[in-house]
């Protein structure tokens, strides 16, 4: 069973987001979102492209669906985090990924560094 995933980011309050079908937790998509997709321009070619079978640390070798062109824009942040497992949006003004798993938020690079810990969740926060 795949976990799935949308990657979006945030320009002007609008969301603008794709869905990943395969290895969207957060060791695996959000490792390389956090890594190799730190530049708005990379993520919007990345999104521009459609919906993503597979990601990869670059849009060349990422596995795109074919005949998928689905990019989802929606004005509404609970809109965006319904659905899929785990949710990473990139916030042009702030410049970091955050990560929304059942209606909690975090950064995305603090997920990461909490990883062993990231289910225990106090708060609005993962811990």
């Amino acid at each position: 069973m795949s976990t799935q995933s949308r990657i979006g980011y945030l320009e002007n309050g609008v969301v603008t987001s794709i869905s990943c079908h395969s290895d969207g937790y957060i060791s695996f998509n959000g490792v390389l979102l956090q890594e190799y997709y730190k530049d708005i321009g990379k993520i919007k070619e990345l999104i521009q492209r459609g919906n993503v079978a597979h990601l990869g640390t670059n849009v060349s070798n990422t596995s795109f669906y074919k005949d998928e062109d689905e990019t989802a824009i929606v004005e509404s942040l609970s809109e965006y985090t319904s659905g899929a497992s785990y949710h990473y949006l990139f916030d042009e003004k702030t410049g970091q990924w955050q990560v929304y798993n059942n209606e909690k938020v975090a950064l995305l690079s603090n997920a990461i560094n909490n990883f062993s810990s990231f289910m225990r969740i106090e708060g609005n926060h993962f811990k």
